[in-house]
C-alpha cells in the first residue's frame, strides 16, 4: 500500500464532475394624358386598421394590458415593414403562398400547447447564488445566496472557478459553463473581474441569455456589489413573472399567423402586380395584339412602368396607351417593336438576341450564388460534424474532470469517480487515441514518498478504465507528485491537489 499523505479530515467534498419602409416619400408621377392622379396611401391605411384588429383581438386573449392601444401601435409598424419588403422585391409575393396552410400551423400549435405537462420532467433548475471574484487572487468582492438553502461553502466554489479557469482554452468573451456538485455554474470572465452563478441543473436558454446580457452590464459598469447581483436576481424573476401560459401563448401565435397571411394576401397584388394585370387585360381588347409578347418591367427610381413587347405595323398603339388605366405611382412608357419590313425585323432580333443574353448572364449570376450558398452550408455542416466526433468529446471531457482522492488511493467521492471514469471509457473505446493518466500528491511528505503516491492514484483510475475495456497499451500512468497544485498548500482545501487528471493524446503519440 502506498504511503499515506499527512491529510486534515475534510471539511466538504469538493468535486467537479464531468460535463457530461420606411414607407417612401409621396410623389407625385408622371401620368398618361387623362389618367386620374390615384391615393395611394388608402390601401395602406385600411391594412393598417385591419391588422390593429386583428392584433388586438390575439394581445386580448392573451390577457395584455391596454391591448387595444398596444395594437393600434403595433399594426401600422407591421404592415409598413411588410409592405415596404414586398415594394422593395416583388419577388416576395410568390412567397404568400407559403402561407396559405395557417389553419393547419394553428391546430398544431394549440395542440402542443394544451397537451399536459410531462410528470415526469425534471424539477426546474434554481440559482442557488452568485459570486463576483477579483482577479488574480480570486477574492470575492461581492455575493448573492438563495436565503434557507444549503450550499457548499464559498471556498470550495472559489477553489473549483479557480482550477476551471487556469484550464480552460475558451476564448474569455463566451460564457463558460463548469458542472459542479451535480449543478452548473455559469461564469463570464474580463481581464480584472469573474462573475459565476451557480444553479441546481442545466438553465434554460432564456435564462442562460439574461444572466449573460446581465454580467455583461456588471463588467462594463466596474465592480459589482452584493446589491448589483441581488438585482441580476430580481431581472431573472421578473421576466420568469411575465412568461405566459402554453394556451395564451398559442392563441397569440395563431392569431399573429392569420394576420400574416391576411396580410400578404391582400399585399400580394400590391401596384407592380397590378398593374401587370391591367396591361394584359389592356393587350386582349386590341386584336391587334392579342397573342404577341408584352412585358412589364419597373423603375422604381423613376417610377416608370415601361411596356416592352411585338406590334403588327399597322397596329394603333395610341388607342393600347388610351385604354391603359391609371398606372400611379408609376407613369406609363411604351417601347414596342414594329412587326414587317426588313429594318424592323432586324431591330426586333437584335433585341431579343439582347434580351437572351441578359437572361442568360442572369441565370449564370444565380447559379453562382447558389453554388456559394452550397459551399457554406457544407463548411457549417462539417465544422458541426467536428464539434460532435467522439474525439472532440473526448478532448472537453478529459479537460474538465478531474478525480479528487480523500488519502492515499481512496476516492473523495466513490460514486461520481467511477462514473466519470466510465464516461472517458465509453469515449475512448469510440476512437483510437491513447491517454494519459496524471497523478498528483500535495507537498506535505517526504518528496520521494509524495511521486511514489501520485503514481499509485493514476494506477487505481488507469486499472478502473482497463476493467471497462481500454487496451492497457493506450494508458499512461505517470506520477507528479505535488507539481502544480491548484489549492494552497498552507490551507485546508490543500486536499484539493491530491487528485488525477487526463490528457488525451494522438494514436500515434
Amino acid at each position: 500500500m502506498p504511503a499515506r499523505d499527512p491529510a486534515q479530515a475534510p471539511d466538504d467534498a469538493a468535486r467537479v464532475p464531468a460535463p457530461g419602409p420606411a414607407q417612401a416619400p409621396a410623389q407625385t408621377p408622371s401620368q398618361a394624358p387623362g389618367h386620374a392622379q390615384a391615393q395611394p396611401q388608402a390601401p395602406r391605411a385600411r391594412l393598417h386598421q385591419a391588422a390593429a384588429i386583428a392584433l388586438s383581438e390575439a394581445l386580448r386573449r392573451a390577457e395584455v394590458a391596454n391591448h387595444q392601444q398596444l395594437a393600434q401601435e403595433i399594426a401600422p409598424l407591421l404592415v409598413d415593414v411588410i409592405g415596404g419588403e414586398i415594394e422593395a422585391e416583388p419577388a416576395l409575393l410568390a412567397r404568400a403562398a407559403a402561407l396559405r396552410p395557417v389553419p393547419g400551423a394553428v391546430r398544431q400549435i394549440w395542440g402542443e400547447a394544451s397537451r399536459p405537462p410531462d410528470k415526469d420532467a425534471p424539477p426546474k433548475p434554481k440559482l442557488n447564488r452568485i459570486l463576483a471574484l477579483e482577479k488574480p487572487g480570486f477574492a470575492v468582492i461581492a455575493s448573492w445566496r438563495q436565503e434557507g438553502l444549503a450550499v457548499e461553502p464559498t471556498s470550495t466554489l472559489v477553489a473549483a472557478i479557480k482550477q476551471f479557469s487556469s484550464r480552460d482554452i475558451h476564448p474569455p468573451a463566451e460564457l463558460r459553463v463548469m458542472n459542479f456538485h451535480g449543478g452548473r455554474v455559469l461564469m463570464r470572465a474580463s481581464p480584472r473581474l469573474i462573475l459565476a452563478a451557480q444553479f441546481s441543473a442545466e438553465p434554460n436558454p432564456q435564462d442562460r441569455a439574461r444572466l449573460d446580457a446581465a454580467f455583461k452590464n456588471l463588467i462594463k459598469n466596474g465592480k459589482p456589489t452584493d446589491a448589483d447581483l441581488a438585482g441580476v436576481v430580481g431581472r431573472l424573476k421578473g421576466a420568469e413573472g411575465l412568461r405566459l401560459t402554453p394556451a395564451r401563448v398559442a392563441i397569440a401565435a395563431a392569431a399573429l399567423l392569420a394576420l400574416g397571411a391576411a396580410l400578404f394576401g391582400i399585399l400580394r397584388e400590391g401596384p407592380e402586380a397590378r398593374l401587370q394585370r391591367l396591361a394584359a387585360a389592356a393587350q386582349a381588347a386590341q386584336p391587334a395584339l392579342a397573342g404577341l409578347p408584352l412585358r412589364v418591367s419597373f423603375d422604381r427610381d423613376a417610377h416608370v412602368a415601361l411596356l416592352s413587347g411585338l406590334a403588327p405595323a399597322d397596329a394603333d398603339l395610341d388607342a393600347f396607351v388610351r385604354a391603359l388605366p391609371d398606372a400611379a405611382p408609376y407613369r406609363w412608357e411604351l417601347r414596342m417593336a414594329r412587326i414587317g419590313g426588313g429594318d424592323g425585323e432586324t431591330r426586333l432580333s437584335q433585341r431579343m438576341e439582347a434580351m437572351a443574353a441578359e437572361m442568360r448572364a442572369d441565370r449564370q449570376r444565380l447559379a453562382a450564388l447558389a453554388d456559394r450558398l452550397d459551399r457554406a452550408e457544407k463548411w457549417q455542416a462539417d465544422r458541426t460534424a467536428e464539434a460532435e466526433t467522439p474525439r472532440a468529446r473526448l478532448e472537453r471531457l478529459t479537460r474538465d474532470v478531474v478525480i479528487l482522492f480523500l488519502d492515499e488511493d481512496h476516492f473523495l467521492d466513490p460514486d461520481q469517480a467511477r462514473r466519470q471514469i466510465a464516461e472517458i471509457a465509453a469515449l475512448l473505446k469510440a476512437t483510437d487515441s491513447r491517454l494519459r493518466v496524471v497523478g498528483y500528491s500535495d507537498s506535505h511528505g517526504p518528496p520521494p514518498k509524495n511521486l511514489a503516491l501520485s503514481r499509485a492514484r493514476a494506477d487505481v483510475v488507469r486499472n478502473l478504465l482497463v476493467d471497462h475495456g481500454i487496451e492497457p497499451q493506450r494508458l499512461i500512468a505517470v506520477g507528479r507528485a505535488d507539481h502544480a497544485p491548484i489549492a494552497a498548500e498552507n490551507s485546508a482545501d490543500r486536499r484539493r491537489n491530491r487528485r488525477v487528471t487526463f490528457e488525451a493524446l494522438d494514436a500515434a503519440d
